[in-house]
């Protein structure tokens, strides 16, 4: 209850959800705050990723800068975007906070599919 009261009053003030989508796939209760965000019409960011980390993690190696990637900036940018929109679509959004150098360079351990940026909430 607690947390569909979070959600309301995040719609009524144009906010939204970010929901963490780790590697394994949604949980349970992930798949239950899915299902109540869509009754409230309230904008989910879903992220998604290949690797289990969404920098790198250990500032202080010099991994070269084409293993640089930030998940942050992705999901700012995505905000930032629907926000400069007027809040106008409201479907689920994709956004991919790994690692494209990993994915294309060791396909096999870190290769993922590529989803559509938006999505209606089934």
């Amino acid at each position: 209850l607690a947390f569909r009261f979070h959600q309301d009053e995040s719609k009524d003030t144009n906010g939204f959800m970010i929901q963490v989508e780790e590697q394994e796939g949604l949980g349970d209760g992930q798949k239950i705050e899915t299902e109540m965000a869509k009754e409230v019409d309230l904008k989910v960011f879903r992220t998604y990723t290949n690797v289990p980390f969404i920098k790198l993690p250990d500032p202080s190696v010099n991994y070269g800068t084409q293993n640089h990637f930030n998940g942050m900036d992705a999901i700012s940018t995505a905000v930032q975007e629907w926000y400069a929109s007027g809040c106008a679509n409201m479907d689920m959004e994709n956004i991919f906070v790994g690692s494209q150098t990993l994915a294309d360079n060791v396909p096999n351990r870190y290769g993922y599919h590529v989803r559509p940026r938006h999505e209606k909430l089934h």
